[in-house]
């Protein structure tokens, strides 16, 4: 557990503490698992080069649609936009 601790999850902290400004814009989303989505998908981004801006005006407190599939379109959406980008 100590090696996991620092081999992966305090490097981890690091590169989050780098992109402090860009995460710290997902303080409007509310609603935990597509908060955690679009972490998970702007850290990659930022790990592979990708220059990442996001702008969320209002607070996001409940979204009406089934939270898995909403999870599943924005990780599939996010996840293609990083590979065209890649390209």
């Amino acid at each position: 557990l100590k090696k996991h601790f620092y081999e992966n999850i305090l490097p981890l902290n690091k590169k989050i503490g780098k992109n402090d400004s860009e995460i710290g814009r997902l303080r409007q989303i509310k609603v935990p698992e597509v908060k955690g989505l679009l972490s998970l998908k702007l850290i990659r981004a930022q790990e592979m080069g990708i220059e990442v801006f996001i702008d969320i005006k209002e607070p996001i407190e409940q979204i009406s649609m089934n939270i898995i599939d909403l999870t599943r379109v924005l990780g599939i959406l996010l996840d293609n936009a990083i590979e065209a980008t890649e390209n």
